[in-house]
């Protein structure tokens, strides 16, 4: 019920009532492959991808054949500046599902984070050429145009991920940065 509770809480965005729900079920539970791959997603949106990787590696150690533990893996590295590594998480999660969008999305803000650009935006549009509808894939392309400085369309790209997950302060935050980014702080702090 915890784990539940906490998924739920993930998607409307409440990441602190998320990760107190999730730590709990993995008190409880702490073999749970989804919980372990919840608690790391939120320790990723909560800043905290050090914490992540420890709890993402644990989850895909106990199911290995799962794309979005390793996807998730790949961008908790990649927060912590572990680019080679991932590199690997996501290209295993491409591995096991060709079509997953969201590994493409997170190996493009790995290649947008190691001055890669060209690749960030080619393997971002091929995650929405996979899932035009995916929010991850939006803001992937957001982020790989961003450091390249087209922030127009940067910032289009991150209000078609809100739209898509409006619940979902992720994707709010990530365009707060942009307009940081921009110095356009009176539409950062509106947001």
């Amino acid at each position: 019920q915890q784990i539940a509770r906490g998924e739920d809480l993930l998607k409307q965005g409440k990441l602190s009532e998320a990760l107190r729900a999730l730590s709990q079920a993995a008190e409880a539970n702490p073999e749970d492959a989804k919980v372990n791959g919840l608690l790391g997603k939120v320790l990723i949106r909560w800043g905290q991808p050090s914490a992540a990787v420890a709890k993402l590696q644990r989850a895909v150690d106990l199911q290995s054949s799962n794309p979005e533990y390793q996807a998730l893996l790949c961008l908790a590295y990649d927060w912590n500046n572990q680019y080679d590594k991932a590199i690997k998480a996501c290209q295993r999660s491409s591995d096991l599902a060709p079509t997953y969008a969201p590994a493409y999305a997170y190996l493009a803000e790995v290649y947008a984070d190691s001055a890669q650009a060209d690749k960030a935006l080619s393997t971002a549009r091929k995650a929405l050429e996979l899932d035009t509808n995916s929010a991850e894939g939006r803001r992937g392309l957001a982020y790989a145009l961003q450091t390249v400085g087209d922030f127009k369309t940067a910032e289009a790209e991150y209000r078609k991920a809100m739209d898509l997950q409006p619940a979902d302060s992720f994707y709010r935050l990530s365009l707060v940065r942009l307009f940081r980014r921009m110095q356009r702080w009176d539409e950062a702090a509106a947001e």
